[in-house]
């Protein structure tokens, strides 16, 4: 205390201001890259100091490292020699990892970068169809993954439909060719489709072949003989509902009754024997495709010739005698 009267200072006291640290720290040297996973990089920043004091500033000493994925939005602070967590980052994605030291009065240094990625998906989804082979029934797509990593699941899309949550092991009902099974992992958090993979069916053709045309290419009092042609098997537009599984190594076939078949030669022709003289028939014919679809019985009417009755042949004399008959 100080008496103005007297000049005299009493009970003198003093402190000494040792808190203040205005001095930016120094960066650190290097990051060490530890385990990385498919959405997380483990970091270590380090050889970052606090800088010496001076001009007014003492030296508060590093309280630790802070960590970013794009130089913005930092962690909070990690300890020295303690590693960080980088989460939320997509699979298989190159990133640029950003630490700066931090000092006890809370000053930053400058960036240290360096560059490192999350790990791939090992295997794709597997997406397997019943068959292959052309037929006109429906197709089974079994979507499965073994293992599915944590934050992700198993997603199906079946043609134009939209990616739905699916059980593993489980299948689809494909009811139009040309369709697309889609199967995925997917983390919504993160709008991450990992390990896609998919099939395309091609082999549903439940469409009839088109009608034959019969023609009649002979005929007796026994006999009738027919062609059968012009039949076609043609796919949809875009091969969707139905492709073609076409009529290769097919043959026609004919019938009298439409109920028994008889196989045409490759010439699509056969002749039917043993019928009734003066007979009318009608001639069926059809195909069946290589997706086991018939067609409509294409028809012909025919009726066979009347029976020629015996000739008769009488001479005009049984007799003997010395002239011609």
């Amino acid at each position: 205390m100080y008496n103005k009267t007297t000049g005299e200072a009493n009970n003198t006291a003093s402190t000494t201001i040792s808190c203040i640290d205005k001095l930016v720290p120094n960066a650190p040297t290097g990051i060490t890259i530890g385990t990385r996973t498919l959405n997380t990089i483990q970091v270590t920043a380090t050889g970052g100091s606090d800088q010496a004091a001076g001009s007014g500033s003492g030296k508060s000493d590093v309280a630790g490292y802070q960590y970013s994925l794009d130089g913005s939005n930092w962690s909070s602070t990690v300890a020295s020699g303690t590693a960080h967590t980088l989460t939320g980052i997509k699979s298989d994605t190159s990133v640029t990892v950003y630490a700066r030291t931090v000092d006890n009065a809370t000053n930053v240094s400058g960036n240290k970068t360096v560059s490192s990625s999350t790990t791939a998906i090992g295997n794709t989804v597997t997406v397997t169809p019943s068959r292959t082979s052309w037929n006109n029934t429906d197709v089974t797509v079994t979507v499965s993954y073994a293992s599915i990593p944590s934050g992700y699941v198993l997603q199906v899309k079946n043609g134009s439909a939209a990616y739905t949550a699916h059980t593993s092991g489980q299948s689809v009902t494909v009811s139009s060719n040309n369709t697309i099974v889609y199967g995925r992992l997917y983390n919504s958090t993160l709008d991450d489709a990992i390990a896609v993979a998919s099939t395309t069916v091609t082999c549903i053709d439940k469409k009839k072949p088109s009608t034959p045309t019969v023609t009649i290419n002979g005929y007796g009092a026994t006999t009738i003989k027919v062609t059968a042609s012009g039949s076609t098997d043609t796919a949809d537009t875009n091969n969707t509902p139905n492709g073609s599984s076409g009529l290769t190594g097919k043959v026609y076939q004919v019938s009298t009754e439409n109920s028994t078949w008889n196989n045409c030669d490759a010439s699509g022709t056969y002749t039917f024997t043993g019928l009734s003289a003066s007979t009318s028939y009608t001639i069926y014919a059809r195909i069946t495709d290589n997706a086991n679809n018939t067609s409509e019985s294409g028809t012909k009417a025919q009726t066979t010739l009347g029976a020629i009755a015996n000739a008769t042949l009488t001479p005009s004399r049984t007799g003997w005698g010395n002239t011609n008959l």
